[in-house]
């Protein structure tokens, strides 16, 4: 009976150290983007964006949705993630360079709170501030890591301000003109 115990004590020591490890994930702005759902990304069109500060490597952000269904100001937080570089005995927290650096994020926001704050948390995006500490069970029972749309609309600002803006598309070029000459032409 004895041993029985001992092997469901080293189960639960294992699950344990599971869960400390899931801790140690890390994960960047661009990657938490990419897993964001399509949805979110297209909410964020409607949404202005403001940076208040920059303090030392943290961006503080406001965002305001610009139509009259939710009037209200959200902020936004962005922070580097300490990390080791050649030559240092422990982790710095370094300014953010790349895109795909790791940070850590938060908004104020209701969808940030019950559905991606946790979530963050447990890829060490994140802080436990607004909620519980407990899974959103209800909001996203699925567990997917993903940004509120505030954050998506804060992207193009970040992304400019550390140097990594992407490109402006290029048009289309014009097509051929249809006219009677051209053999394409349909009539």
């Amino acid at each position: 009976m004895n041993w029985l115990f001992n092997v469901f004590n080293n189960f639960l020591i294992f699950i344990r150290m599971i869960k400390l490890l899931d801790l140690l994930k890390e994960i960047s702005f661009n990657t938490l983007f990419s897993k964001t759902p399509q949805p979110y990304k297209s909410r964020a069109s409607n949404i202005s964006v403001k940076l208040k500060t920059i303090g030392k490597n943290i961006y503080f952000y406001q965002t305001t949705t610009k139509d009259a269904t939710e009037n209200r100001v959200h902020n936004q937080v962005i922070r580097p993630l300490p990390k080791k570089q050649a030559g240092d005995a422990i982790a710095k927290i370094y300014p953010i360079k790349n895109i795909n650096d790791d940070v850590a994020v938060w908004c104020d926001c209701k969808d940030f709170t019950f559905e991606n704050e946790y979530i963050l948390w447990k890829n060490n995006a994140s802080r436990i501030v607004n909620s519980n500490g407990q899974p959103p069970t209800i909001k996203n029972p699925l567990r997917l890591t993903k940004l509120c749309k505030h954050l998506v609309a804060v992207l193009p600002d970040f992304k400019r301000r550390i140097g990594q803006s992407t490109p402006a598309p290029t048009p289309p070029k014009p097509s051929a003109p249809i006219t009677s000459d051209n053999p394409k032409a349909s009539k």
